[in-house]
């Protein structure tokens, strides 16, 4: 991490989520705006010292939240330079600032700037270190802890597609967004063909200092626009781009909450309990090479108002069961039931797999994924199923469900698509259907379950979207 001048007394980096609403007061906007979000104003909620933690975080780096956990997570890539080091860079906590559990990365990684999560079946990490030109991803493993023996970590170099000093980065549709504050510049990675991001991996990028971004330090993709979040360090401001470098709007920080040294941002539930999604902003202060001995780090929550249209066109990852990045037979992002594989015992509906249903004892199972999903809005849900004649007369089901959760995971009633009962003659049925999202809603949980199966079912070409 770069010393700051008198020029750049101010830090950035951007916060993450999956379902949100993000902005601030005192913003100005560009001369024409492409289709910039209407975030009309914003208000301080409660400001939280990690400075008071104990152990204490002085200058928090980055930010991002844990949902399996329901927990905000930050990383300090300067405390174990100081006298207070007390064995941890890490740190967990509630979304009201309550510091919940802290984890020590320096034996792989002694400047954590940048993190974000994957939310996959045991959860993976992503942690920058700039120095190193470095992005550690690592995998919880069946336990979904962090830091323990079932851990998979593999570190790949960003210098290799051009981003020679990392900081911030957040994951968005598939792709690997960093930011390079000593070039100026957003890199967008596609994960290469064994489905993992590596140095080598196709890479484009776009300049930011042209948008008056004096020194990038922060991102995170906003899934309901498709935009990037930029949290600009030299300016204390944070600016809404798109994935293709335009910008859309500039808000400034220090006028909104005083920051100086914004070092993150995060889409979180807010801490109130309205249900609605709140930023949080993590604050560097005094960075420890001006001042040894500062100990100023805090997290401001944020609640906006005007929030911006819900995400649109098919929201489920992997919808035709065509990816397997480990290859261990069961389609990426749908779960690991063991008698739901992907397979190419039949022609697809749409690309070379489809997905299998296979049991031969009567009995049952099912895959699911969530996607964010908002409260009044109309979705349409459809997928193509093959059944073909079963192994014995025993009545089966096959349905398709939606359950609408809340920001607590809750489920406040559930969407059947359809229930079947009998095959389909071995040739593929489209089923469809629209539904508007009860209120309350912030995410759906997709379902496909079958019971008292003797036999196969086969599903392809699913989608849910607005």
């Amino acid at each position: 991490m770069r010393t700051p001048t008198a020029l750049r007394l101010r830090t950035g980096r951007v916060l993450d989520l999956l379902t949100t609403l993000l902005l601030l007061a005192a913003f100005t906007l560009p001369s024409a705006p492409a289709a910039a979000t209407a975030y009309l104003a914003a208000a301080p909620v409660q400001t939280s010292e990690t400075s008071r933690w104990n152990p204490p975080s002085p200058d928090p780096s980055g930010i991002t939240y844990w949902p399996r956990r329901d927990h905000l997570v930050v990383v300090d890539g300067e405390v174990e330079e100081m006298a207070i080091w007390a064995g941890a860079n890490m740190f967990e906590a509630t979304r009201d600032g309550s510091l919940v559990q802290t984890y020590d990365t320096t034996s792989f990684n002694t400047e954590p700037v940048g993190i974000d999560i994957e939310i996959t079946e045991n959860d993976r990490f992503f942690i920058s270190n700039d120095s190193k030109k470095t992005i550690f991803e690592i995998d919880l493993g069946p336990d979904r802890e962090f830091g323990t023996s079932d851990d998979k970590r593999r570190p790949f170099l960003t210098s290799g597609f051009g981003n020679t000093d990392p900081e911030g980065l957040t994951l968005g549709r598939g792709k690997l967004y960093t930011v390079d504050g000593g070039d100026r510049r957003v890199y967008i990675t596609e994960p290469g063909s064994n489905g993992i991001f590596e140095g080598s991996d196709a890479t484009t990028s776009f300049d930011v200092e042209g948008l008056g971004v004096r020194d990038p330090e922060g991102i995170d993709y906003d899934p309901r626009t498709g935009n990037l979040w930029v949290v600009d360090r030299g300016g204390a401001r944070l600016n809404e781009i798109t994935t293709a470098g335009a910008l859309l709007q500039v808000i400034d920080l220090e006028a909104l909450v005083g920051a100086i040294h914004p070092a993150d941002v995060t889409l979180a539930p807010a801490s109130t309990g309205t249900g609605d999604l709140h930023l949080y902003l993590v604050e560097r202060g005094i960075d420890n090479n001006v001042d040894p001995n500062e100990n100023d780090g805090k997290i401001y929550e944020i609640a906006l108002d005007g929030s911006p249209p819900p995400p649109s066109g098919n929201l489920l990852a992997n919808a035709s069961f065509e990816d397997d990045v480990t290859n261990d037979g069961k389609p990426d992002r749908w779960g690991t039931n063991r008698k739901f594989t992907r397979s190419t015992a039949l022609p697809s509906a749409a690309g070379s797999y489809v997905g299998q249903f296979l049991t031969t004892d009567n009995s049952g199972a099912n895959t699911s994924q969530t996607v964010v999903a908002s409260a009044g809005t109309t979705y349409t849900f459809a997928c193509s199923v093959n059944i073909p004649p079963q192994n014995d007369t025993t009545a089966f089901s096959v349905k398709f469900q939606a359950r609408w959760r809340n920001v607590n995971n809750n489920t406040i009633s559930t969407w059947t698509l359809a229930t079947l009962t009998a095959h389909t003659d071995s040739t593929w049925q489209r089923l469809t259907g629209s539904k508007v999202a009860p209120s309350g809603t912030t995410n759906a949980q997709i379902r496909i379950i079958v019971s008292s199966l003797n036999g196969a079912v086969y599903v392809d070409a699913c989608s849910f979207g607005s």
